[in-house]
């Protein structure tokens, strides 16, 4: 037993996730109305909680919590439904014998069965022999929770049997607002109906969803900050669902919560978070390792670590923990994408995923349990990753990890690949009523030379071989009153087929070159596409 007035604080370092950009997953389900009846009845307590008022047994507690958010920089406010999952988390500790702080899954469990949507809560455990001083409270909170953007706050205390006094401070971030509660069960068939509001700054609404098959989907939900969503249950089990928006740090996760269809809500788990006493460089090495079981789980291939792309996500790491932030997008506004394309990396497709977390099974369970994250994980186009691990500065023995994931094209036949283009625009264009491109043999002469020439040893720019493809197919009387020169680098065929331009109805005349190759500012094995449109006369 520890001396009389021993305190010990312990900050959990329970997973926060942040959004997912630029993820491919589409879905057809938002907005049906055909399918089966609206889900009703118990549900997650999804209104506002401004006229909770805290017991006046946790009114000290409450007082010192909002005060450390002062000190943190946040605005704390008191809310029901994390107050009833602090006052779950304090009952569990102060039944074992040791006092165990809960994993993050368990309080992330706990919030969901006390009706909270937010994302995954933060948890702060104080514990002493004796009257817990609510300065400590607030102690924890201005220590660790500076700089990660919590607005709502929940306070329980329990006596454990051998005199040790538990107090669980709760903590998340509330960035929408719900019309209504929203479902925690439905039947097989029925409609999931979302409707709301999100917070200012907050825009583009999305929904993902993964299925209990593990098959997902993700759709928009229009400008914002209004959205209404709805999308039906087509099988028994549970539907993981999250809401993501676009905000100051990019794309963020708003909302993630499961919904059960025919089955039972599971019992809380029953975990205690565990220090693994993982080195950085180990939790890189295991999250690969897990990536790839879920890759091979979904019959996706492997993907590769690129060390280049690993040193650019280990950056963003680094600068996130150094200056106490969690986005995507840094506090100078780059992006994701910025910050690959500034290691010298191009590529068609850019994702993202951010992660807290106390060990590297924690960090993959709960990117895998948020429907965003997962298609990251589990994108059939993705084919390397990076992976940055630094310390958690927030809380100790954690970590923040970044991982980007970006596609290397595969080998191309070239010499046929203008003519995969020209069949699937002109399939776009018949769908949108438009006359077929026809290619012209001196066109596609000009632009296979282009093309060539990007990865020749001269090393042009790509307005170089744009411009001089342009003057090339200008020259010679051609039968076009105009002629318009494309390029683009691509690292999948099928990007290639979607500019705008190739779907003009005044265009009737095309030249397309594709070549391949590497060269400095692009990812391996680049695909690069010149296109020359001729308007008749």
């Amino acid at each position: 037993m520890r001396p009389r007035g021993v305190l010990t604080v312990a900050c959990i370092a329970t997973l926060a996730l942040a959004g997912c950009p630029g993820s491919s997953a589409t879905g057809s389900g938002a907005g049906s109305g055909r399918v089966g009846a609206v889900a009703t009845g118990p549900g997650y307590r999804a209104s506002a909680s401004a006229d909770f008022t805290p017991p006046a047994a946790l009114a000290a507690y409450f007082a010192s919590a909002v005060e450390g958010g002062s000190r943190a920089q946040l605005q704390l406010i008191a809310d029901r439904g994390l107050s009833d999952t602090a006052a779950l988390v304090a009952q569990r500790v102060a039944s074992q014998p040791q006092h165990l702080a809960p994993s993050a899954r368990a309080v992330q469990s706990l919030a969901w069965s006390a009706g909270v949507l937010d994302p995954q809560p933060a948890l702060s455990l104080v514990t002493a022999n004796a009257d817990v001083p609510a300065s400590a409270v607030a102690e924890a909170i201005a220590r660790d929770a500076a700089g990660q953007g919590y607005n709502r706050v929940g306070v329980g205390s329990v006596t454990a049997s051998d005199g040790t006094r538990v107090v669980a401070v709760v903590l998340s971030q509330r960035r929408v607002s719900f019309a209504g509660d929203v479902p925690r069960r439905a039947a097989t068939g029925a409609r999931v109906q979302l409707r709301g509001q999100l917070s200012a700054g907050y825009t583009v609404p999305e929904i993902a969803i993964t299925d209990p098959s593990g098959r997902g989907e993700r759709f928009g939900l229009g400008e914002g900050p209004e959205f209404v969503a709805q999308f039906p249950t087509r099988s028994r089990g549970a539907w993981q669902v999250e809401l993501l928006a676009t905000g100051p740090g990019g794309t963020t996760v708003i909302a993630n919560f499961p919904v059960y269809v025919d089955v039972d809500p599971p019992s809380a788990i029953d975990e205690n978070a565990q220090r693994a006493n993982e080195t950085p460089a180990q939790v890189a090495d295991r999250l690969l390792a897990r990536i790839n079981e879920a890759r091979r789980a979904r019959s996706r291939t492997p993907v590769q670590l690129m060390p280049a792309l690993s040193v650019a996500a280990a950056a963003h790491s680094e600068d996130m923990a150094r200056n106490r932030y969690f986005a995507h997008n840094d506090q100078a506004g780059h992006t994701p994408g910025d910050r690959v394309a500034s290691a010298g990396i191009r590529s068609g497709i850019v994702l993202e995923n951010i992660g807290r977390g106390s060990s590297s099974d924690e960090l993959h369970h709960g990117l895998m349990g948020s429907p965003g994250h997962r298609a990251n994980i589990e994108n059939e186009r993705v084919t390397h990753v990076g992976i940055g691990v630094v310390p958690d500065p927030g809380a100790a023995g954690g970590f923040i990890v970044t991982q980007n994931f970006i596609e290397v094209a595969a080998a191309v036949d070239t010499a046929a690949g203008p003519q995969r283009i020209v069949d699937r625009v002109n399939q776009n264009r018949q769908r949108n009523g438009v006359a077929a491109l026809v290619t012209r043999p001196e066109l596609m002469q000009i632009a296979a030379r282009a093309a060539q020439s990007f990865f020749s040893a001269s090393v042009p720019t790509q307005q170089r071989v744009v411009e001089q493809a342009n003057r090339d197919a200008s020259r010679g009387g051609l039968m076009f009153r105009r002629i318009e020169t494309l390029a683009t680098i691509v690292t999948n065929l099928e990007d290639a087929t979607g500019l705008e331009p190739l779907l003009n109805y005044e265009v009737s005349g095309v030249g397309i070159g594709v070549a391949q190759g590497s060269r400095a500012g692009v990812a391996p094995n680049s695909i690069f596409v010149v296109y020359i449109l001729g308007y008749p006369r």
